[in-house]
């Protein structure tokens, strides 16, 4: 079963630097406001070169101390991290905003609180757990006491919480969190559409774990509509989805119901990419168990042996995966060879 853990990362891009107005602005500060004016394109929204460049105006008309400047780290740390994955480059930048925050702002502001998400999330990527549970329950005790407990990031920071207690597979702790981030996102009027998605997927990755599948089809076909909405069709994340409403049918033994499902997911993921793509064999091995446990050996046995092929051209005929598929083979041939 594939599933996944949507790890929520705030970085908060509505900006509001503290320039009263245009007139009289000196160079820099006339092109700091062109700066932010451009972060207001949903194409620039999460530029890193456009946010470097605010960080050193920044620095440069207000100094290391002021709130504009932590803003701006933050920014910068959280594309590091997000889109080239430079986990090393981002904390210190992460850390010099959260220090910043505390001196200038305290800590009991909402904005400390969302540094300490951050950092938090950032220390969850570099499997440093220990360090990440006390910052996210830091940032919920300052969430409790200063944002409406409908607010979005406090939804955000429990679902993030209840992900680190998922990788340390203690359910029962992160069950509350997750249902209660996804409570929270369920009421809003206008829900940040890519948060919900990662919070559905977040309750749906805990029931699957619980083996607890009765709630588990409503909130797929709600993930499912809202990635087909803000993702398009033609999206992995959204075959994915797929597939899993058809493993779901699958284990309730509701088979006729689960095969197009899988069917789909193929065709998604055979078009976007080929057939040699790790989800395309996922979801193809699922189409194979599915056929050889309702004894249609001759639709199943072909799909294993193109997985065996695949994997032993992509991956070597003694990797794990290649193994697998041929013990699934061998398996279901026998099964055949009983029913006959």
């Amino acid at each position: 079963m594939k599933y996944w853990l949507a790890i929520i990362l705030f970085i908060g891009f509505n900006l509001a630097y503290g320039l009263d107005n245009d007139k009289g602005l000196e160079s820099d500060e006339q092109t700091l406001v062109t700066y932010e004016k451009m972060l207001e394109k949903e194409k620039n929204r999460y530029s890193l070169s456009l946010q470097q460049k605010i960080l050193e105006l920044t620095e440069k008309i207000h100094g290391k101390q002021h709130p504009d400047y932590a803003t701006s780290l933050n920014q910068v740390g959280m594309l590091l991290f997000l889109q080239q994955g430079k986990l090393e480059q981002a904390e210190p930048l992460l850390k010099q905003s959260l220090k910043i925050r505390e001196q200038i702002l305290g800590k009991q502001h909402k904005d400390y609180a969302l540094s300490l998400n951050n950092l938090g999330t950032l220390y969850l990527f570099q499997q440093k757990r220990p360090q990440a549970e006390p910052l996210f329950k830091q940032a919920l005790a300052i969430y409790q006491k200063t944002v409406d407990a409908q607010h979005p990031q406090y939804a955000q920071t429990l679902s993030n919480l209840g992900v680190l207690y998922l990788m340390q597979k203690k359910w029962e702790a992160a069950e509350p969190l997750l249902k209660q981030a996804y409570d929270i996102y369920s009421q809003l009027e206008h829900p940040d559409l890519n948060y919900y998605i990662q919070i559905l997927s977040n309750l749906s990755s805990l029931y699957y774990l619980q083996k607890n599948y009765e709630p588990v089809l409503p909130i797929l076909e709600k993930l499912r509509d809202l990635q087909a909405h803000v993702l398009g069709k033609q999206n992995i994340d959204y075959a994915m989805t797929l597939n899993n409403l058809g493993k779901l049918h699958y284990f309730q033994k509701r088979y006729m119901q689960s095969e197009p499902f899988y069917q789909q997911a193929l065709n998604i993921i055979e078009q976007i990419s080929n057939r040699q793509h790790k989800d395309f064999t996922h979801v193809l091995n699922n189409l194979a168990e599915l056929h050889c446990v309702q004894n249609q050996y001759k639709k199943a046995l072909p799909l294993y042996q193109e997985l065996i092929n695949t994997f032993t051209k992509t991956l070597g005929k003694d990797s794990e995966e290649t193994q697998t598929a041929q013990q699934q083979y061998d398996d279901c041939l026998e099964k055949s060879h009983l029913a006959n």
